[in-house]
């Protein structure tokens, strides 16, 4: 059959590398597999010729002669992971099925078979990152083996020789772009082959003048689904914002970065976290060009690392300082009848007093204002020599004309105009490309797609509780959000734990506390985990209270400058709602067996021999913490004490007071995890505990309305800093 001993040169020649175009004749399998648009069309040396084309996951291919079509055929794909399955139809009513497989990322395995029992097997090696293919096929139609090697000496030129019963054949493959052309020499016949395709091979004409427009959005820690109306869409993660991010800066045929911050929604840990790439872009040589129509005090490290920075006519830039606004309900609950219980240890362990107090006490003011001084002190020297913030918050509101007056920018402009002035201040040969358009013109990446990874990034966002990861859009506290549930990440750290090809884990944790008993177990599976292999927690917005509970085992700790840590501390918290219930007419009567089996009811005041029983308790699990933090981060037990109290801290000086080991963000804990791995080329898996179903607006019923267990908690107060 010619399907299976037909050879073809792009790519190689095996049933184990065969993608798109040649998928559709050769292993209909491969159309699984970094499935695009394609066409290829062959003539050679006995006057045949062979057209090919793949749409996605389906293709058609023919093959014939000038006295006609001597063959053809249909032919889809379906797949999990790293295995697909190839089905097929073709003249004469011949059908087959196909296969294949890619274990590990170096690893390919594939065949064909069709209903008069002619198969071919097939197996590669994808060595050097993809610069060099080991192959060889059996095939049953004439009991040929076929023995191969491809290389790329440059990325757009493949060099091919394989030979094979009774013949010989070299290839020479030279791709530019969206197009490629292939060269066969062989001993039965010779030829050439044109590809065409929506990919984007490596090209010898390298892309001049070229910048690259990048629109920040609202980024979350997860990979999120698109809720209600669009429940299959997906949205990326932080995380693959700065993986683009990084490509764009890495590569050296982009000259320049358009910043449109018009629309973002970036976090103060975000920007920091771009401000430490875009810096690489400038160190490389590329400009950099921000524009927006207001601009914050979270912006002027960005502003300042820019070369030009444009405010559009109406805008303005706004540096009033920072602060935190504290909401209290004490004497609002004491007119409904409500009565609030809540022992704690830790003079700073402030997250109850909003139902406590009616302000701040002293302990928590002072946690404040450090916190806020040291945002400041980081802004301050980040947005320097081009910005003095501390002369800049006197006035706080700059309009566009006092903004360009003072030189805080450079221009101002409609955006419109704005893509003309970056070609007449840095070149008129610019050509400017969204960030969307550059990601699909990546070059194509000849390593085996589907791989496994050697360093596993796993994300937990949101308050800990006993049970199952969940999420909920409802604007509901407590029911809304996001909830790290201990069962789901101790199963999860075991995977990754027993997982061989799993070197390394760093787990981002973005997350104020919660369940004491919760944080405790997956303090163990985080232990356990670091025991075997290298975990590198990267802390984001807050990693606190509990949250820091669970990071304390790891190998090491990463933070932004602008991260909210610490809060070793402990409390408990219990509404009483008699008085309320009196006054509503509601009467309650509790039927119990045990002195203190009500103690948490919400119906009744605790005891004072209750009382101590709970200070006994919170006692025990604060000095729990310290043990635990201790012997994770190697400091005295007195010491963790000192720094503790329940007091947040900044990740500027948490490093200093030793709960953080070093400052970056999520991509310096991934190099710095797999230095710690000794992988020299560290391939991200990400991984979630979330489950696959449940994103929509309610998310799972079930896990949305869990209601936190009664207990102990670590949690952090809640700052609102502005």
């Amino acid at each position: 059959m010619w399907l299976l001993v037909i050879t073809m040169f792009f790519s190689g020649s095996s049933v184990s590398l065969s993608e798109r175009s040649i998928a559709a004749f050769l292993n209909p399998a491969g159309l699984y597999f970094k499935s695009r648009g394609e066409a290829l069309f062959g003539l050679y040396q006995d006057s045949t010729y062979r057209f090919s084309l793949s749409l996605g996951k389906m293709g058609f291919s023919l093959y014939g002669d000038a006295n006609g079509i001597k063959d053809y055929m249909l032919s889809e794909a379906v797949g999990y992971k790293n295995t697909a399955l190839g089905f097929f139809y073709g003249k004469n009513s011949r059908y087959g099925v196909s296969f294949i497989t890619r274990p590990v990322r170096y690893l390919s395995a594939g065949g064909i078979i069709d209903n008069n029992k002619d198969y071919r097997l097939g197996v590669s090696l994808n060595l050097l990152r993809g610069r060099l293919f080991l192959f060889s096929d059996y095939i049953s139609s004439d009991t040929s083996l076929t023995l191969g090697v491809s290389g790329r000496p440059l990325k757009w030129l493949s060099l091919s020789i394989n030979a094979r019963k009774n013949a010989v054949s070299a290839g020479l493959d030279v791709y530019f772009g969206h197009a490629g052309v292939s060269f066969t020499l062989d001993t039965v016949k010779s030829g050439i082959e044109l590809l065409l395709s929506s990919v984007n091979y490596p090209s010898f004409i390298k892309p001049s003048h070229r910048w690259v427009r990048i629109s920040p959005r609202r980024y979350e820690e997860y990979r999120t689904k698109g809720g209600l109306f669009f429940p299959f869409t997906k949205k990326n993660s932080f995380y693959d914002f700065l993986v683009e991010v990084r490509e764009v800066v890495n590569d050296p045929s982009v000259e320049g970065i358009y910043l449109d911050m018009r629309f973002q929604g970036l976090k103060t840990y975000q920007k920091e976290e771009l401000l430490s790439l875009l810096k690489k872009a400038k160190e490389s040589g590329k400009k950099i060009v921000i524009f927006s129509d207001v601009y914050g005090i979270s912006d002027l490290p960005i502003m300042a690392v820019s070369d030009r920075v444009i405010l559009v006519p109406e805008g303005e830039v706004i540096t009033l300082g920072f602060a935190s606004y504290g909401m209290f309900f004490k004497n609002f609950l004491t007119k409904l009848g409500v009565k609030v219980e809540a022992p704690k240890i830790g003079r700073y362990k402030s997250a109850v007093e909003p139902f406590t107090r009616e302000n701040y006490s002293d302990p928590a003011r002072e946690q404040v204002e450090v916190l806020l001084e040291d945002y400041f002190n980081f802004f301050q020297s980040a947005a320097l020599p081009r910005y003095n913030l501390s002369r800049m918050i006197d006035t706080g509101f700059y309009n566009s004309d006092n903004a360009l007056k003072k030189g805080y920018v450079d221009t101002v402009l409609h955006v419109e105009k704005v893509k003309k002035y970056i070609r007449e201040t840095f070149g008129k040969k610019i050509k400017i490309v969204n960030l969307e358009k550059y990601r699909k013109e990546k070059p194509y990446d000849f390593t085996f797609s589907g791989n496994n990874g050697n360093i596993a990034l796993l994300v937990l966002d949101g308050d800990i509780i006993r049970g199952e990861c969940s999420q909920s859009s409802l604007p509901v506290p407590v029911l809304g959000g996001r909830h790290i549930g201990s069962y789901s990440v101790i199963r999860t750290l075991d995977r990754l734990r027993q997982d061989k090809h799993i070197k390394g884990v760093v787990i981002r944790v973005n997350s104020p506390g919660g369940d004491a008993l919760a944080s405790e177990e997956m303090y163990s599976a985080v232990k356990n985990l670091a025991d075997k292999k290298p975990v590198v927690i990267s802390m984001a917005s807050v990693a606190a209270s509990g949250g820091y509970y669970i990071s304390a085992p790891a190998t090491y700790i990463m933070a932004d400058r602008t991260t909210v840590t610490g809060s070793i501390g402990i409390l408990n918290l219990k509404f009483v709602i008699s008085g309320l219930l009196s006054k509503l007419g509601i009467n309650t009567e509790t039927v119990k067996i045990g002195e203190h089996a009500d103690v948490f009811s919400p119906y009744r005041e605790s005891t004072e021999e209750e009382k101590e029983f709970m200070q006994k308790e919170l006692r025990w699990g604060y000095n729990m913490f310290l043990d635990r933090v201790s012997k994770g981060r190697g400091l005295s037990r007195d010491s963790v004490n000192v720094i503790g109290e329940g007091r947040v801290w900044s990740g500027t000086r948490g490093k200093e007071i030793g709960l953080v080991d070093s400052i970056g963000g999520i991509l310096d804990a991934i190099n710095k995890c797999a230095e710690l791995a000794k992988v020299k080329s560290p391939e991200v898996k990400y991984v979630s505990c979330m489950p696959e179903k449940g994103f929509g607006l309610l998310g799972s019923t079930e896990k949305a309305f869990r209601m936190p267990p009664s207990g102990l908690y670590y949690i952090a107060p809640i700052l609102n800093v502005r």
